[in-house]
């Protein structure tokens, strides 16, 4: 009885729900209040930090804030943009990838006139695949660590002061573009360059040495250029490996030899630079059709020698030919000067033959209707001056210090575009034609060291853009005339006597290779 009246009385169905239904209030409360409180936290917490760990890589951020502290000088203020108020993805030249976490995968600082030093640090952005650095003012070396970068794609670094040796690019295993030209960069050229590369710039540095014949092991080049260092020796003959080779610049080295045959095996060539080498020899005939799909070909300022080649006039690509200041003593075809084929090089429209040893000019030169750069300086020329008057793109001509006997054909002043003439030092007798007005355009004129008699026509006043003029060492007559007072204001006048007067006539060399510096960057 006692015990029956001590027993413990079980919780009804009942019961045990309402229990159960208390107990988890209580827990729902407990954890929404957790949550209000860890939304607090988070709105109390700086956005960046935020978005670092969740949506970006924090060592990035601190890389190119390290690159950011090797700058001394932001004219333009291309890293103001660089500091926490903005995510670093969001920074002035900084790309990131799309998926998270965010990696920067391009800089892009071109031109920016940035002062100072690349940053090491750069090498810890893992996932870098374009860095555009070039046409700035920055010092020091490159640094060795950007080797490492396995997924950078192309590296601009041309047009700078940097210094010292090239770093081994071989473990940048996606690398297929490199820029490194316009600096100052020294030591040997080497092969120290990934397998896979498709263009590597070297121009204008210091860089010495013979030509490394394992860089043929890069077969899939499509450009080189180391163009104006201290190159010496020969070109490989393990060059001929480049079957996709579109451009090969040399020019502007100490390059020694025949022509390189294995040239002749790139049939995908289009731009072939040798200028300003020591190269020597005979061109072959079979050059331009090797390589049918030339179009700009520069072998000026060697020593070649002999016929210039046969299959010159075979091509319709070519658009720009030097073959300036060689020993060439004439065109090899069964009759004339000049291949009868010359008329179909219908897009040419730069001709180099200064310096040789040429005896007439070319009538078919007259049918190159693209030509604006025309350079017969300095050969053995006689007989006519062709009129010209089909070319009508013509802005520079130049066939000084020759042995012309004749009279100035006054077509040439009609020529729309043509803003240069130099004629002097010939033999050139009669008048100046009074056509000279027709130039709208003309900037210089050179007519110095002639035969020239009578006056000095009035219709010079004609020529609105004159600057430059040379008319001395002729047997000009009649003095300055009165008309051209209204010019002297914008023609540099030097007067030698009462009869004679020159005008300082710009540098020829300088102008043409101006042109040619500007074909080379249509490329």
């Amino acid at each position: 009885m006692a015990l029956t009246a001590t027993k413990m009385k079980q919780p009804t169905m009942a019961t045990r729900l309402a229990a159960g239904c208390t107990l988890s209030l209580e827990l729902v409360m407990k954890i929404t209040a957790i949550g209000l409180f860890l939304l607090v936290l988070i709105a109390s917490c700086p956005v960046q930090i935020f978005c670092s760990s969740s949506y970006g890589n924090e060592t990035d951020k601190l890389s190119l804030l390290e690159f950011k502290k090797a700058i001394s000088l932001d004219p333009q203020q291309a890293l103001i943009s660089w500091n926490d108020t903005n995510h670093f993805c969001s920074w002035e030249g900084v790309s990131c990838r799309k998926k998270t976490p965010l990696r920067v995968n391009s800089l892009d600082l071109s031109n920016r006139g940035l002062v100072g030093q690349i940053s090491p640090s750069l090498a810890n952005l893992t996932f870098l695949k374009f860095l555009y650095l070039d046409t700035n003012s920055f010092t020091g070396e490159i640094p060795l660590s950007l080797g490492h970068l396995h997924h950078l794609q192309t590296l601009y670094l041309s047009n700078n002061t940097l210094e010292g040796r090239i770093p081994d690019f071989t473990n940048c295993s996606s690398l297929e573009i490199l820029l490194l030209n316009g600096n100052h960069l020294a030591g040997q050229l080497n092969n120290s360059f990934p397998s896979q590369l498709q263009n590597l710039l070297l121009a204008e540095n210091n860089l010495t040495g013979t030509i490394p014949s394992s860089l043929a092991n890069i077969t899939g080049l499509r450009g080189l250029s180391f163009m104006s260092n201290n190159i010496k020796g020969n070109i490989p003959n393990e060059f001929s490996k480049f079957v996709m080779m579109e451009l090969l610049a040399v020019s502007g080295n100490m390059l020694s030899g025949r022509f390189p045959q294995p040239i002749l095996n790139l049939s995908t060539l289009t731009n072939l630079y040798l200028t300003l080498n020591h190269l020597s020899g005979e061109v072959p005939s079979d050059l331009l059709d090797s390589l049918p799909n030339l179009q700009e070909l520069l072998l000026g300022h060697n020593f070649f020698r002999g016929h210039i080649p046969l299959s010159l006039g075979n091509t319709s690509n070519l658009r720009l030919l030097d073959i300036s200041n060689n020993n060439f003593t004439g065109i090899e075809i069964s009759s004339g000067f000049f291949p009868s084929g010359i008329e179909h090089l219908s897009d040419l429209n730069s001709l180099g033959l200064d310096n040789n040893e040429l005896t007439v000019i070319p009538s078919s030169v007259s049918n190159l209707s693209q030509l604006a750069v025309l350079g017969l300086y300095s050969n053995k020329l006689e007989g006519h001056i062709p009129s010209f008057v089909n070319l009508q793109m013509l802005q520079l001509l130049v066939i000084s210090s020759n042995n012309l006997h004749v009279s100035i054909p006054k077509e040439i002043f009609s020529i729309p575009s043509i803003i240069a003439i130099d004629l002097s030092f010939n033999n050139l007798d009669g008048q100046l034609p009074t056509e000279i007005g027709n130039a709208k355009q003309l900037v210089s004129l050179g007519l110095s060291s002639n035969k020239l008699f009578g006056d000095i026509p009035n219709s010079l006043v004609s020529c609105e853009s004159l600057e430059y003029i040379a008319f001395d060492s002729n047997i000009l007559s009649g003095g300055i005339p009165t008309s051209l007072g209204s010019m002297k204001e914008r023609i540099r006048l030097s007067t030698q006597n009462e009869e004679e007067f020159s005008l300082k006539f710009f540098n020829y060399n300088v102008l043409r290779s101006q042109y040619f510096i500007i074909f080379l960057i249509l490329q």
